[in-house]
């Protein structure tokens, strides 16, 4: 039986991003309220930093900044993010860059592995280095020796979003063999491996990790949930849609 520690007020404000029908698939969420505590497993409590902490005006409440000058914190991956079976993961993002900057890609959250293990990471994907985050592909990058090539699940082109300015949503889901992803609400697009994704492939690694600390953008990130269902489009169009909703109070 797997233990969780979930405080009553992380679950409530759970709860208030992604509405109490969402409620009981939530297994782990960070809202970065000035602290990177979250709903981990037994035995670790407070997830664990690398670089700078610096907090800033999220989508709810506080986010936190990653990237250049920012931090990357490291959570324990048992019993939050299961491969084994079909899950969600939410992430808010807001990238500091003026339109045509180039650079290098921009992990928002993933799984790292010993080289005979595989890599997992989303965010703005790599190539081509030499134009804007908003001209390159968004989404699921898969390195591993089990699979005859990289296996790269995209989102659509976010060039019409411009995600290089305000704040957006990053879903990414899996199951059984497909791999799905969502930029700001819209349907998924699926992604068909040759075999499904598991906890065994990712490897020896005990953490996930969230955001970047170094030779990245500078961004932030905000409301990290982790769902143990794959999310239905009209879900995720709610949670991007609410969130929008807030960010533009008081305006």
């Amino acid at each position: 039986m797997k233990k969780m520690i979930l405080s009553a007020g992380v679950l409530l404000f759970a709860l208030s991003v992604v509405g109490d029908e969402l409620g009981d698939a939530v297994k782990f969420h960070v809202p970065f309220e000035n602290n990177f505590n979250a709903a981990v497993a037994e035995g670790d409590e407070k997830g664990a930093p690398a670089g700078k902490s610096i907090f800033v005006d999220g989508v709810y409440g506080k986010a936190i900044c990653s990237g250049k000058g920012g931090t990357a914190i490291r959570f324990m991956r048992e019993n939050n993010i299961d491969f084994d079976n079909p899950g969600t993961v939410n992430i808010w993002f807001k990238i500091d860059c003026k339109h045509g900057t180039q650079g290098p890609a921009i992990p928002f959250w993933g799984i790292g592995g010993d080289a005979n293990k595989a890599i997992m990471t989303v965010g703005v994907l790599n190539d081509p280095m030499k134009v804007c985050p908003c001209r390159r592909q968004t989404g699921i990058l898969l390195i591993s020796k089990k699979r005859p090539k990289y296996a790269k699940a995209y989102a659509v082109n976010s060039g019409a979003r411009r995600i290089c300015s305000n704040w957006h949503l990053m879903s990414t889901a899996w199951s059984g063999n497909k791999l799905f992803v969502s930029l700001d609400g819209t349907p998924y697009r699926s992604f068909e491996l040759d075999k499904p994704l598991s906890n065994a492939e990712l490897g020896y690694q005990k953490r996930f990790a969230a955001g970047w600390s170094y030779e990245r953008w500078g961004y932030a990130i905000d409301e990290f949930t982790v769902f143990s269902k794959k999310l239905s489009d009209a879900e995720i169009q709610k949670i991007y849609e609410d969130g929008m909703k807030n960010l533009n109070k008081g305006k």
